[in-house]
């Protein structure tokens, strides 16, 4: 969902939990983007909420999204206002179809939606989402409140908190030079979309690329053996993990093959090895993202490339 959401400036941090009425998202598998454009503090013309929902999922029903402090949303918008435009992608479970759906985020006056089943009482801000396809409107209520208790805040003390908001780093920060200079590990590997393949491509094909052998196959093997398969704590769905590599599960499928194995990169970017097929490829993306997991944008191109095998 991309508008004119204005951020205002508030004391603490200000945590939005937004729920989705009769949506099949996932808790362990979803994932959540927002960013603003441009990725500025305080002076940012518009924010993106990109959510991302595998099909074979259970139901859930809030997400939290936590703002850096100095942040919060505008929400006392009269009812009818625009403020902004949804895009996304259904699949009728019925037919097997896959619907394209696009229409105007609008508010709604909350007053209107005390007794709803999906958030009975009152909240904070309605905002509908106007889904069209075919000549058909879905009108989609989000329902948007402060959160409260122990989920208000990330707590700095916890594992998630001292991963990720240690410093806390906005997605702009990977352009400047001070970053790509440093060595973080696992953090701030650099290359385009060719070459990540590549390296991914010498990973696919035992650990030889060019004729010139890179990785043993003794290590590649210990390295894509399963370590530890269940729900990861930083991440926050089930991850089967070999030594650095996410391996292919039946909640995270990198490929066709269940051998396939990889990892997702800052901002949206894959990289997956397919020894299987002795195929590799890598998605990067042009504009960064606060996410660290993939994005759902990468799908068409792996049918595609698989189609064509």
């Amino acid at each position: 969902m991309t508008g004119h959401l204005r951020t205002a400036l508030v004391a603490a941090v200000a945590v939005a939990t937004l729920v989705f009425a009769n949506a099949a998202f996932a808790a362990n598998t979803a994932t959540v983007s927002v960013w603003h454009t441009p990725m500025v503090l305080a002076g940012s013309d518009s924010t993106t909420i990109h959510v991302s929902i595998p099909q074979a999922t259970d139901a859930i029903a809030a997400i939290n999204i936590f703002v850096p402090s100095g942040y919060g949303a505008t929400l006392g918008q009269a009812a009818g206002t625009s403020i902004g435009n949804v895009d996304a992608t259904a699949l009728a479970h019925d037919g097997g179809l896959t619907l394209p759906l696009s229409g105007p985020v609008t508010t709604e006056d909350p007053a209107k939606h005390t007794t709803d089943a999906c958030s009975p009482g009152t909240n904070a801000a309605v905002w509908n989402m106007n889904l069209s396809v075919a000549g058909q409107t879905l009108v989609v209520p989000i329902y948007v409140n402060p959160t409260a208790g122990p989920a208000a805040a990330l707590d700095p003390e916890s594992l998630l908190g001292k991963v990720m908001g240690n410093p806390p780093v906005a997605p702009a920060v990977a352009n400047r030079a001070a970053w790509r200079r440093a060595e973080i590990p696992a953090a701030n590997g650099h290359g385009n979309a060719r070459s990540v393949a590549r390296v991914m491509t010498a990973l696919a094909c035992g650990g030889t690329l060019d004729g010139v052998r890179l990785l043993g196959a003794e290590s590649l093997s210990d390295a894509t053996e399963e370590q530890w398969f269940g729900k990861d704590l930083v991440l926050g769905f089930p991850v089967r993990w070999g030594l650095g590599f996410m391996l292919a599960h039946p909640g995270l499928p990198l490929g066709p093959s269940p051998r396939a194995f990889g990892h997702g990169g800052w901002g949206g970017s894959l990289g997956i090895a397919d020894p299987d097929a002795r195929v590799a490829w890598a998605y990067v993306m042009n504009k960064m993202t606060p996410g660290t997991t993939g994005d759902s944008r990468a799908a068409a191109p792996v049918v595609a490339l698989y189609a064509s095998l």
